[in-house]
């Protein structure tokens, strides 16, 4: 009779080492000296357009790491500096840590939409919420009368 304890040893061992976490492979290495230039692009019509690219002009791929299921977010503030559009707000993200492969030449790119209720003096910031290369993007806009 063969025991059962060492091959439950034997298949828990096994599970750990495939479920376990993996080192970092040096073309995937995490670099925040890349020259990345992140921009943020905003259009004005009758709503606000905005668009945060985050370039990778170097030779390797690049690790970008999220705490969670939000990956970037953009804010609006008026000019005393209250937020009064926030494009997170309202919506549910995953707890789970993700990671994105930024690969070399390639960009993460994220769009978002506002409706401005008012005409102003705006600042909106953009942030790509990655804990190993974290972004903050701030422009000025008028939002014209209509």
């Amino acid at each position: 009779m063969i025991p059962r304890l060492p091959l439950g040893l034997l298949s828990a061992a096994l599970l750990s080492f495939a479920c376990g976490p993996r080192g970092r492979s040096e073309a995937h290495a995490a670099d925040t000296g890349t020259g990345t230039d992140p921009r943020l692009a905003i259009s004005v019509t009758d709503d606000v357009r905005l668009t945060l690219e985050v370039p990778n002009p170097g030779e390797r791929a690049v690790d970008v790491e999220f705490p969670d299921g939000q990956t970037h977010d953009f804010a609006v503030e008026d000019a005393s500096g209250r937020t009064v559009w926030r494009w997170s707000e309202g919506r549910l993200f995953t707890q789970g840590v993700q990671t994105k492969v930024l690969r070399a030449g390639k960009s993460l790119t994220y769009e978002a939409r506002w409706e401005p209720a008012e005409p102003g003096r705006y600042t909106v910031v953009a942030t790509l919420r990655s804990s190993t290369l974290p972004v903050t993007r701030s422009r000025q806009i008028v939002v014209p009368a209509r």
